[in-house]
């Protein structure tokens, strides 16, 4: 079973609203397809488009991109990527201790992303990614959710802070904490989605 939770900014009231359509975080996300779907086309099935008048185009792949499990677009235009190192970690991985937020941007403005960048590196179990038209960046991990903010422009997060925890007994790699939404206008919030969390109690703050 999954719920949802939404810490509004301000405090408000927040029941019954829908995170938006993000047509960015849609086309993102068939990116993140298109990335995925790599190795012998014989061996796996490739993905494919069911609308009319939608491309499908593979913009990164193994090395420069591994396991990525979330994205979203900065207000850069930047696109972000979660790369998972941690989720059942094998003993023998020789990747990265921590996942990392990988950024990709168009270094020379032909309108194609080709110049990797790490944006932020050392959380476990990261999991969800939305950005604030302002910069913020919100990183969601399995009992966390941390707003990420670059103040000297260099490209990278400087700046970390919690604002939403998962307060329980229960430990795995997931099942708690997961995707994120942000909702920008009058009524800014950003929603969050949270698992069954083992069936444990669980307190939100």
């Amino acid at each position: 079973m999954i719920t949802s939770s939404c810490i509004p900014f301000p405090a408000g009231r927040c029941a019954r609203q829908r995170p938006p359509v993000n047509v960015r975080a849609l086309i993102a996300s068939l990116a993140l397809l298109a990335a995925v779907a790599q190795g012998d086309e014989h061996q796996q099935r490739q993905p494919r488009l069911l609308e009319d008048g939608w491309q499908l185009e593979l913009v990164a792949s193994q090395p420069e991109i591994v396991t990525p499990v979330a994205m979203t677009f900065d207000r850069a235009g930047r696109l972000l990527v979660i790369e998972s190192h941690t989720h059942f970690r094998p003993d023998e991985y020789d990747g990265p201790g921590t996942d990392r937020i990988r950024a990709f941007a168009d270094s020379d403005g032909d309108g194609r992303l080709d110049q990797w960048s790490t944006f932020f590196e050392g959380t476990e179990a990261t999991m969800g990614l939305a950005a604030a038209p302002d910069g913020r960046i919100f990183a969601a991990t399995r009992n966390q959710v941390l707003q990420l903010e670059d103040t000297n422009d260099d490209g990278r997060a400087d700046r970390q802070e919690v604002i939403v925890h998962l307060e329980t007994d229960a430990e795995y790699p997931h099942n708690g904490v997961g995707g994120i939404c942000y909702q920008e206008g009058p009524t800014e919030a950003l929603f969050i989605g949270i698992g069954e969390n083992l069936g444990e109690p669980y307190t939100l703050v």
